[in-house]
Formats: structure tokens, sequence, C-alpha cells
């Protein structure tokens, strides 16, 4: 059992690379939980606006999918990710 909704560690995942509305709502939603004190992190495709956008209102983004489809390699980066650091929820709209 967590012992404070504070210290949840979140992660809001898209992978797309458009900038349209289920990317904004993806950096939307990483803002409105941050201001309720949450931690949240950001996976999106490198090079993306996604990405550009979330550095941008400084969260720290993990860039683990590419447009060159590599999902193996998007997977390995997100294990390796997960098992180094602590996750209690991930988000995903994509």
């Amino acid at each position: 059992m967590l012992k404070s909704t504070n210290n949840l560690n979140i992660l809001i995942s898209c992978g797309s690379y458009s900038w349209g509305g289920l990317e904004m709502i993806s950096l939307e939603t990483a803002r409105k939980l941050r201001e309720s004190g949450l931690n949240v992190k950001i996976i999106c495709s490198e090079f993306s606006q996604l990405e550009t956008e979330s550095l941008k209102n400084g969260f720290e983004v993990i860039p683990v999918f590419s447009k060159n489809k590599k999902t193996l390699g998007a997977i390995t980066k997100l294990r390796k990710y997960l098992k180094a650091n602590r996750t209690d929820i991930i988000h995903t709209n994509h």
C-alpha cells in the first residue's frame, strides 16, 4: 500500500509524432497531475513535438520510441528504465 499519493511516480506515455489533440491532452494531463503534487515523467518518441513541448514545460522525458519503428529497441529502453526507477502508474494514450 502506498503511503501518500504525493509520492506517486507516474509515467504518461504517448508515442505519436503528431501535434494534435492526443499529444496535447497527454501534456495537459501531465501538467494537471504535477500541479496536484505528483511526480510525472513523459515517455514519448524521440525528436517529437511532445518531447519538445514537455521539455519546455520542465518535464523529464524518456524518449523510447523512434520513427524507424524499432519496437524491440523501445521495449528494451523502457524495460531498463522501469527496472532502474520506481513507477507506480503508467498512463498510456497511444
